[in-house]
């Protein structure tokens, strides 16, 4: 299918014609290389367009996006710029480094497997209820005709010798790409298309399967030779957090913070059970906590009151604006979607139609022993979906959406986000909802907290370590295991996430970015500070860079450092 024509919402009307026209191209460009970002965006003339990933198209993407660079620089240092400008073009210019870093420097199209496995995701034509459903399966079969094609491309890019623990991951994703195209995939399409479209789906989805697994088999082959070196660098990862989040810091003052994070969060935990049980220690504590859980049948229930209650303590202690007076809906994860225990899925920016959030909440199974039933249910203990409950909702990722909604400036600012600055603002919450007297001071409910914040802190330290100083995936599963209460296989999962999700250090890099802004304002401004208000206007402008922010909120934002 041809490239859509570009869509007049996505116009930019800076007072800068120069800048109007290198954001409308910028983003013309990352639609016409990504085609499957407009329908997550809500442009549903991309639905059932699949991105071509040819070296060819692979190589005119670098072309384009040294061009438009080259225009971000100069605009830079156009004085004529206004605050809200300046922003915007310097958000730009780091997204269009970050993107050159992955394609060139890092060539992840070349060595990194799992790249290719999102342009396969097409589960979302089904889920969102956007427009006839006639319509999301015929886009869905167009989007999965592409499929041979495409696994063609990654075989065609990918390079001879791979990392290990890359084609290990990658292959863990494409078996269980597999099993929901064979499986999953054709009980949801016969449950919603008329026979004639079941039809045409049946054999577009029986290429994709064969292509699918013939993927499989040639990653496999690639095992005896795989190469065990997969760290990025020192270098290449302090230039990776500059780019993608602002922060310009070496590598060793980077971990020196997060190590600080981790000590202050550990000493916490262990006065809080200190304080609860001086006999006992805080691993034994939060194993007894999380017997404190609903039943499978009030699992989801449950959660919709503890929303409930969360959404109204905002609204009565005044903490953000929750806009347009809507609330979350609670449902049941999808089955095909039970990657994860608890998420916030919400329609894209530009969506059109009145398409519902949804915060997912993933249920026990029926085949399930009792056993499986009451480990699934520890591990959503009341105390820990609490803590979910705030990241994922309110005032976390779903408030956010809600904000980023508003921004009717530019569409820009819509189209572009921070990894550190989502995340981090989703667990900056779960530690000020606490800060603001939420469940009156439940120590249990701190530690919860505390619990996921040493796992975010964790990561932050694997990641660096192991992509800059050499840690192995076995020591940073010890370092799991030793710092965030986790169990061997679960420490492993987290350690191997790191090798190839090079961005999850952002939960916590975002959350101390956001408490040191918060601390220079409120040192600013004194009295006059209002968190409501500071709040409210850090959620204005979408989620860009929290380096990027301090300009706009603080009078001398350099006056000291970013962490």
């Amino acid at each position: 299918m041809p490239t859509p024509p570009y869509n007049p919402v996505l116009r930019n009307k800076y007072s800068n014609a120069a800048l109007s026209k290198l954001a409308d191209d910028y983003i013309a460009a990352m639609l016409a290389f990504s085609p499957q970002a407009g329908t997550y965006l809500g442009l549903h003339e991309y639905d059932g367009v699949a991105p071509d990933r040819s070296a060819r198209r692979i190589a005119l993407h670098v072309k384009t996006s040294h061009k438009l660079l080259e225009r971000a620089d100069k605009l830079m240092v156009d004085k004529s710029l206004d605050a809200d400008e300046q922003l915007d073009v310097a958000m730009l210019r780091l997204s269009l480094q970050a993107e050159l870093q992955r394609v060139e420097e890092l060539r992840l199209f070349n060595r990194q497997p799992i790249i290719y496995n999102e342009y396969l995701e097409i589960g979302h034509y089904i889920l969102q209820d956007y427009k006839p459903v006639a319509e999301r399966v015929a886009s869905l079969i167009e989007h999965e005709r592409a499929f041979p094609t495409l696994i063609a491309a990654a075989q065609a890019n990918l390079d001879a010798q791979l990392p290990r623990a890359w084609l290990e991951q990658g292959l863990i994703f494409y078996r269980g790409q597999l099993d929901f195209l064979s499986d999953q995939l054709v009980e949801m399409v016969r449950g919603v298309a008329d026979a004639k479209q079941f039809a045409t789906f049946k054999p577009v989805n029986a290429a994709a399967v064969k292509a699918v697994g013939e993927f499989i088999s040639w990653l496999e082959g690639k095992l005896a030779t795989a190469a065990p070196e997969f760290a990025l660098g020192r270098e290449a990862f302090e230039r990776m957090v500059k780019y993608n989040e602002g922060v310009d810091l070496s590598l060793d003052e980077l971990i020196a913070a997060g190590e600080a994070d981790l000590k202050r969060n550990e000493d916490t935990l262990r006065a809080i059970a200190a304080q609860i049980d001086p006999k006992k220690t805080a691993e034994q504590l939060l194993i007894e906590q999380s017997a404190n859980h609903s039943t499978a049948d009030s699992l989801i229930p449950d959660t919709a009151a503890r929303l409930e209650r969360i959404r109204q303590f905002i609204l009565d202690h005044d903490i953000i604006t929750i806009p347009n007076g809507e609330h979350c809906k609670v449902i049941e994860t999808p089955p095909y979607m039970r990657y994860s225990f608890a998420f916030m899925y919400t329609p894209g920016p530009f969506e059109q139609q009145k398409v519902d959030s949804y915060y997912f909440v993933t249920p026990v199974e029926k085949d399930w022993s009792e056993a499986q039933k009451e480990e699934w249910l520890r591990y959503l203990d009341n105390y820990s979906m609490e803590d979910v409950s705030i990241h994922e909702a309110y005032p976390g990722h779903y408030v956010q959406f809600m904000h980023a909604n508003l921004i009717d400036s530019q569409p820009l600012r819509k189209v572009m986000g921070s990894y550190a600055f989502i995340e981090g603002w989703a667990h900056y919450c779960e530690q000020m909802m606490l800060e603001q007297g939420y469940a009156g001071g439940d120590p249990h409910l701190r530690m919860a907290q505390l619990r996921q914040a040493l796992v975010r802190d964790c990561r932050y330290v694997v990641a660096m370590k192991m992509h800059g100083q050499g840690m192995s995936v076995d020591e940073a599963t010890q370092f799991l295991m030793k710092h965030a209460f986790m169990d061997e296989l679960p420490a492993r999962t987290e350690a191997r996430r790191g090798t190839f999700d090079f961005l999850y250090f952002g939960y916590t890099l975002g959350k101390l970015l956001i408490l040191k802004l918060r601390r220079d304002l409120m040192a600013e401004q004194g009295a006059e500070f209002d968190l409501k208000q500071f709040h409210d206007k850090l959620l204005s402008y979408g989620s860009p860079q929290v380096p990027l922010v301090r300009r706009m909120l603080l009078a001398d934002a350099d006056a000291s450092g970013v962490l």
